[in-house]
């Protein structure tokens, strides 16, 4: 998958769009790792402490996982949660968009945004409609299978999912990340291609994980 920056900064972080923007300051910005999974901050933050988890091998959604490794999902997002919940009120965002249904922000692998928002905010808010609503993760998950294209927010009180195929309109690339620009009057840019130098808040959110994975008891 020559074509995919993820893959790219997985096999070869110095030569990924992270390297480029961070040789010389941290070789790699992922924090936690799992048989399957990895957790790095997001380029272009937000919200300090934002990160993604994305699985190690390509694969297209979060809807395309295995139950073993929606299973192993479940146990990482929980422990990042706990960690993120110093800097606020985590939720969990996807955008799953296959290539062929083109509909996500260009990079068709899949990644699950867990940012902590300065505010609590009903995860259904963040949504185009209401959606429908799942107890868990692996719940939504499951009904999702073979959907090419949705979007999925949620936190600790239950998921929210809408098949794009059910909007009048497709929603945008980066829906979320415009949701959240405009829905907090935040004054940085939702287009995290626009991150093309060194941000303050990675590197202190790539600190606090290293740290906070230090100090907890074996």
């Amino acid at each position: 998958m020559n074509a995919c920056e993820y893959c790219q900064e997985i096999r070869s972080p110095s030569e990924s769009r992270f390297g480029q923007i961070y040789g010389g300051i941290i070789e790699s910005r992922i924090v936690l790792r799992t048989k399957s999974f990895i957790v790095m901050p997001t380029l272009g933050q937000i919200f300090k402490g934002s990160v993604l988890i994305l699985p190690v091998a390509h694969i297209e959604t979060l809807a395309a996982l295995s139950a073993e490794q929606v299973a192993e999902l479940e146990v990482l997002l929980a422990q990042v949660q706990a960690q993120s919940s110093a800097l606020g009120h985590p939720v969990f965002l996807e955008h799953g968009s296959t290539q062929e249904a083109a509909g996500s922000c260009g990079i068709y692998h899949a990644h699950l945004h867990v940012v902590p928002l300065p505010t609590s905010v009903r995860p259904q808010d963040l949504l185009p409609s209401t959606g429908t609503g799942f107890a868990t993760l692996p719940d939504a998950l499951s009904a999702l299978a073979g959907t090419r294209h949705y979007l999925l927010a949620g936190d600790h009180t239950g998921v929210y999912v809408v098949d794009t195929a059910l909007l009048g309109e497709a929603p945008g690339s980066q829906f979320f990340r415009r949701r959240l620009v405009s829905k907090f009057g935040v004054h940085r840019s939702w287009d995290w291609r626009c991150a093309n130098a060194p941000e303050d808040d990675l590197l202190t959110t790539v600190e606090g994980f290293r740290v906070g994975q230090a100090t907890q008891p074996a």
